[in-house]
């Protein structure tokens, strides 16, 4: 959900790297810097890790390790990213130290241009959100693609939300990746503060929060970082304290996406205590030239509403009702 703006002119190197002529100095991004300052401190010289690499099978020129450490190119093909596994080892670098920091591939062909918006892009109203985001090492969520996400709100008898259980498909677009973030926003005044608890495939790591408006991110840490391509189910939930009702009732659930997801799935389960009026799906979509649709939903036997939404583009996805009068 978080990546950078790239500008780039593209020509690909025979070994399978890619030539950028970038305006934002390519020189001072992660990668390029990362590995100088570990050839510089390794005292060896790019002819003699040329010849290291070789002897391992990795045919990699003089002038490739060159382009990368200057940020004029960057490895992206297999060949490569397998060379900068054995060069890891070679510059006695922590494993996936240089493959973590290289982010999504770039633009190939005519798509010179990739943008990916920030998450704190979601919350434009809420300050707080890149204020929190900005102790946080995003790099790591940058480099995870959602292919599935599923969210259960748990509504209470006093109409607020008691707990959000997540399942979500990650697949990994670079190498190394090994944790992501999470961002609640209430949206509401005297609406309780939730607390992450890691269920399946992660932990939580640093947890965050705004004052007292239940605005809260958190980092959930994988087993282990994830080779390019490969997938992970997770699962976790955000949960109430027990016994602390909130002050004002939820009126809406939904779930912002920063980029497409193939699937979402979004229920809300309300207690028989506290059943809602004429609930209703939206999408509100991120184009704001496009109209948002909403259509009347039905509770299910077990009070729960459900929507399903399949390529799912940026925007906002959700279900929101009204309450009985007193």
């Amino acid at each position: 959900m978080i990546g950078a703006t790239w500008s780039t002119s593209d020509q690909v190197d025979g070994d399978g790297t890619r030539q950028t002529t970038d305006r934002t100095s390519p020189a001072d991004e992660p990668f390029p810097s990362t590995l100088r300052a570990a050839i510089a401190a390794s005292g060896l010289s790019l002819d003699r890790i040329r010849y290291r690499l070789e002897q391992h099978g990795h045919h990699i020129s003089v002038a490739t390790l060159s382009y990368w450490q200057s940020g004029r190119s960057r490895p992206e093909r297999r060949e490569s990213l397998n060379a900068l596994r054995q060069l890891e080892s070679l510059l006695t670098l922590p494993p996936t130290a240089l493959r973590s920091l290289l982010g999504p591939p770039r633009p190939r062909g005519r798509n010179r241009r990739l943008t990916i918006p920030s998450i704190a892009s979601l919350w434009p109203e809420v300050p707080a959100v890149p204020e929190l985001l900005s102790s946080f090492d995003i790099r790591s969520d940058t480099m995870l693609e959602r292919i599935s996400h599923h969210d259960h709100y748990s509504i209470g008898g006093s109409g607020d939300v008691r707990r959000i259980r997540t399942r979500q498909v990650l697949r990994a677009r670079g190498e190394g990746p090994d944790r992501c973030l999470v961002v609640f926003d209430p949206e509401r005044p005297g609406l309780p503060s939730l607390t992450p608890h890691a269920i399946r495939n992660c932990r939580v790591g640093r947890v965050a929060r705004s004052g007292g408006t239940g605005l809260v991110v958190a980092e959930l840490v994988l087993p282990g970082p994830l080779a390019r391509g490969a997938t992970t189910i997770l699962e976790f939930e955000l949960r109430a304290q027990p016994g602390r009702p909130a002050a004002t009732r939820t009126t809406e659930c939904s779930r912002r996406f920063v980029a497409p997801v193939r699937e979402y799935l979004l229920e809300v389960s309300f207690s028989p205590e506290a059943l809602p009026v004429a609930p209703h799906r939206f999408v509100r979509p991120a184009d704001r030239r496009k109209a948002p649709s909403r259509s009347p939903l039905t509770l299910g036997p077990e009070q729960c509403a459900h929507v399903v939404e399949l390529d799912v583009p940026p925007g906002t996805v959700g279900i929101s009702w009204g309450w009985p009068a007193p």
